[in-house]
């Protein structure tokens, strides 16, 4: 997770999303902030220890050429920079695919595994599914821990979400 994490961090990655988000008309405070490094690792320190989570977007009417409205729904502005280092919207491939180019576009391998008969180390009270060997395991109270073999489908599918530091899917 670390190495991907790092790959993430890349400065010509936030160099492009940076490009794109002045492009997309993001608030140039948000910009002019996440250009200074002290302020990307702060952010990467927070997604390690699973403090951070995109904020679900809100709705906003578009205006159509014909005069009508669309809605579309929009994420912060931090959110969608992060949101464009991790997905190529012109193709749809984002860090989940079975490989990634990175920037000096040697595939590397980031296989996606079977889900079915995994064993998992579930937090009851933050209903976050974890790998076992995942460091944020230590840190669960007996009380909420629940160890879990099986398919990480049915853990999404009640309302668990996966850990953002070892992400188990």
């Amino acid at each position: 997770m670390d190495k991907l994490l790092d790959r993430v961090f890349e400065p010509q990655r936030w160099i492009e999303a940076l490009k794109t988000g002045q492009k997309k008309g993001i608030d140039r405070s948000i910009l002019k902030r996440l250009c200074r490094q002290s302020e990307r690792d702060v952010l990467k320190s927070k997604i390690l220890k699973d403090a951070y989570e995109i904020t679900p977007p809100h709705e906003a009417q578009i205006p159509k050429e014909n005069g009508e409205f669309r809605t579309v729904y929009v994420n912060t502005g931090l959110d969608r920079i992060l949101l464009t280092i991790c997905i190529d919207y012109a193709t749809g491939n984002n860090w989940r695919d079975k490989t990634y180019t990175n920037p000096n576009k040697q595939p590397v391998s980031n296989q996606v595994q079977d889900t079915k008969n995994k064993s998992y180390v579930l937090n009851t009270h933050t209903m976050k599914i974890r790998l076992p060997n995942c460091p944020s395991v230590n840190k669960i109270a007996e009380y909420n821990r629940q160890n879990y073999t099986g398919d990480i489908k049915d853990l999404l599918s009640q309302g668990y979400s996966s850990c953002g530091y070892c992400h188990p899917n």
